[in-house]
C-alpha cells in the first residue's frame, strides 16, 4: 500500500481549493428511476460557526426528545442495529438515513433545528483545544466516580438504555484526548479511493473511530448515539462522503459487502422498530437533494476558490502533521474488525503522515 508524493500532493491541491465540487448538477443514472427533487433543502453548518444562543436552540430540541423517550429509542436502535451497520459498506447509507431521521423527529419540536457537522481535523493537533467542547456547546469530560457529563447542552443528563445512568464521557489519554486525524490524511482519503468499499474502510478506521474512543463514556459504546456528539459526528462523516460522491462523479457507486452480503441499491436499510425507517433502500438516500434527503452542507454550496496554504494561521502551524492514533482492541473487536486489516490501513495513513512530514509541505492547520 506504498503511496507516491505526487498522489499525496495532488489530495492537497484539492484541499487547498476546498474538497466539494458544485453540487447543484443532477446526477445521470441511465435506466434508473430518480426520485423527485426537494423542493426546499436546509442547511447543515459548521458546528464550529453556531452562537452560544444556537447550541441553546439545539439543547432545547435534544433536552425535549430525550424526555419524550426518543433519545434512549436511538441508542437502542443504534446498539441493536450495531453489528450490521459497521464494518460493511451499509455504514454511511444508514447513518445518512438514522441522522436525517434525529433531524426530522427534532423539527418536530423546532422547525429551525438542523444537526451541524463537527470537522473534528480541524482541531487534530489538540482535540482539547476544540471550541466543541466546552461548556457553551457539547460540554467538557466527565466529572466524579461515574464520569458523568455536567455541562454542555446535555449537561447532567440521566438516561435509560441499556440502564439508568448518567451520560458518561471519558477523554482517552488520562484527562486530554489523543490526536485525530489531520485534515490532509482525509483529503488523501477523498481524492485517491476510487471505490467506496475502500473509502468506508478508510473512513471507518480512522476519523470515525478516532473521535469515538477519544470522547469515550457512552461514546465507546454500541449506544453511542445517546450522546449529541455522536449527530455531529457522524453528520461530519455524511459530508465528507458526499464530498468523495462528488469529486469522483460516483453518487450511486455502492460496491463491497451490504449489511447481507454483496452490495446493492435494492438493499433495504437496516431499521430497529424503536427509530422505523418505513422500509428505506439504499437507493434512495445516495443523493442529496432528492426524495426525502432535503438537505445540504454549506461547505461547498458553490464552486471552491483557490487560496494559499499560508493564509490560514494557527498556533502550531508549519509543524510536523502528527500521526494519528491506532484503534484500541478493545474497539476492533467490539466492531468484529479485521485485526490485521485495521493495521494495514493504519500503516497507510501514517506512510501518508511520512510523506508529507518529508517533504516542503508546511501543513495550516
Amino acid at each position: 500500500m506504498k503511496i507516491g508524493i505526487s498522489l499525496v500532493f495532488a489530495a492537497l491541491v484539492s484541499l487547498s481549493q476546498g474538497q466539494g465540487q458544485a453540487q447543484g448538477q443532477t446526477p445521470a443514472q441511465p435506466g434508473r428511476s430518480t426520485p423527485a427533487t426537494c423542493t426546499s433543502m436546509r442547511t447543515r453548518r459548521n458546528a464550529a460557526s453556531l452562537s452560544p444562543q444556537e447550541w441553546q436552540s439545539i439543547g432545547n430540541v435534544v433536552n425535549r426528545m430525550a424526555q419524550d423517550g426518543w433519545i434512549g429509542r436511538f441508542g437502542a436502535s443504534h446498539d441493536r442495529l450495531f453489528s450490521r451497520v459497521h464494518g460493511n459498506t451499509c455504514f454511511f447509507p444508514f447513518h445518512r438515513r438514522y441522522i436525517l431521521e434525529y433531524e426530522n423527529i427534532g423539527r418536530t419540536y423546532d422547525p429551525n433545528f438542523v444537526v451541524p457537522y463537527w470537522d473534528a481535523t480541524q482541531s487534530a493537533r489538540n482535540p482539547m483545544a476544540d471550541p466543541l467542547l466546552s461548556a457553551n456547546a457539547l460540554g467538557t469530560n466527565g466529572q466524579g466516580g461515574n464520569n458523568c457529563l455536567a455541562d454542555g447542552i446535555q449537561g447532567n443528563s440521566q438516561l435509560t438504555y441499556p440502564n439508568q445512568h448518567c451520560l458518561r464521557r471519558v477523554y482517552d489519554n488520562n484527562g486530554s484526548i489523543k490526536q485525530w486525524y489531520a485534515p490532509e490524511v482525509i483529503s488523501s482519503y477523498i481524492q485517491s479511493d476510487t471505490s467506496l468499499a475502500r473509502f468506508r474502510e478508510d473512513i471507518e478506521y480512522s476519523l470515525h473511530g478516532a473521535v469515538h474512543l477519544g470522547m469515550g463514556g457512552d461514546m465507546d459504546s454500541g449506544y453511542a448515539a445517546q450522546d449529541f456528539s455522536f449527530m455531529v459526528h457522524h453528520a461530519n462523516l455524511d459530508r465528507l462522503w458526499w464530498d468523495w460522491q462528488n469529486t469522483h462523479n460516483s453518487f450511486m457507486m455502492y460496491d463491497g459487502n451490504g449489511s447481507n452480503g454483496p452490495a446493492s441499491l435494492s438493499d433495504t436499510i437496516p431499521e430497529d422498530s424503536s427509530v422505523p425507517f418505513n422500509g428505506a433502500t439504499v437507493e434512495s438516500v445516495m443523493v442529496l437533494g432528492y426524495g426525502n434527503v432535503c438537505y445540504t452542507y454549506d461547505s461547498s454550496p458553490s464552486p471552491p476558490q483557490r487560496r494559499s496554504y499560508q493564509e490560514k494561521k494557527v498556533p502550531g502551524c508549519g509543524e510536523p502533521i502528527p500521526f494519528p492514533p491506532r484503534l484500541t482492541p478493545e474497539w476492533v473487536k467490539m466492531h468484529g474488525y479485521d485485526a490485521d486489516r485495521v493495521e494495514m490501513f493504519h500503516k497507510h495513513a501514517c506512510e501518508i503522515v511520512e510523506v508529507l512530514n518529508n517533504s516542503t509541505y508546511k501543513s495550516p492547520y
